[in-house]
């Protein structure tokens, strides 16, 4: 599937889930994308309740885009859940290049006044 065919078959916010687990993600060591984040805090992050979060994952699950892995703590707890993410052909992730703010010219305080008595006149 590409990433046009994805997009009409995913409901809305399971694509912002997968834009979220993709920004939240780093690279593993075979070069597929891991996400470590819990359900309740994508919906934070992306101001949605926690239950379209997880219905979203379940979504995205089915299409094939996530697996999940949970693992348990020392203790018996679930640990938060890691997300492998394969990308839909025709999306690529690219880091945007740095903006740099505009050079602003600086205004000294006798502009300020000519300024000032143009506007007045």
């Amino acid at each position: 599937m590409d990433a046009s065919e994805v997009r009409r078959v995913l409901a809305p916010s399971a694509w912002m889930v997968l834009e979220e687990l993709l920004v939240c993600s780093s690279a593993s060591i075979d070069g597929e994308r891991v996400a470590c984040e819990s359900v309740r805090t994508l919906s934070r992050s992306l101001g949605l309740s926690k239950d379209t979060v997880a219905r979203a994952i379940r979504q995205l699950r089915g299409a094939g885009l996530v697996t999940v892995a949970q693992r348990r703590a020392d203790a018996g707890t679930f640990e938060s859940g890691s997300y492998a993410i394969t990308l839909p052909d025709g999306v690529t992730l690219t880091v945007p290049a740095p903006v740099s703010p505009r050079n602003r010219a600086r205004v000294n305080a006798r502009d300020l006044l000519q300024l000032s008595l143009a506007i007045e006149s």
